[in-house]
């Protein structure tokens, strides 16, 4: 289970790369969890030096960001998005998310919606989004 993997990963007793032993079903029966995978995924990244850029990372990235566009929290879909490695890649995904999800009825509400976001993307993408 994905608690047994963290001590192994913590006393480096396997290849923390290797994602399957993180993957959703070590942890729960719902295929569209992807949170705590993601979560300690990017968490072993950061304090064993790995690059975000491995396949599955950039894979699981991309699960976790469709589901969290379905469940309706699109702007956390954006936020995890950003971490996808490729930029074309990257722009298009987040471009995507804020075209189907922007909906301002007025520029002021444009300004209170892009002043409320915790991260940061460029602001022609989001008047590009709200002019589609």
């Amino acid at each position: 289970d994905m608690q047994y993997s963290i001590m192994r990963a913590s006393v480096d007793q396997f290849d923390w790369r290797n994602l399957d032993v993180l993957d959703y079903p070590s942890y729960t029966s719902e295929p569209f969890n992807m949170v705590y995978a993601w979560h300690l995924t990017l968490v072993l990244l950061a304090l064993k030096g790995g690059d975000i850029a491995m396949p599955g990372f950039q894979r699981l990235t991309q699960q976790y960001v469709l589901s969290l566009e379905l469940a309706g929290a699109w702007q956390y879909a954006a936020f995890v998005a950003l971490f996808v490695a490729e930029p074309r890649a990257r722009a298009r995904i987040v471009k995507g998310i804020l075209a189907r999800n922007v909906r301002a009825t007025s520029s002021e509400n444009l300004k209170r919606l892009m002043a409320a976001q915790v991260w940061r993307c460029p602001v022609s993408w989001w008047w590009d989004a709200q002019a589609a």
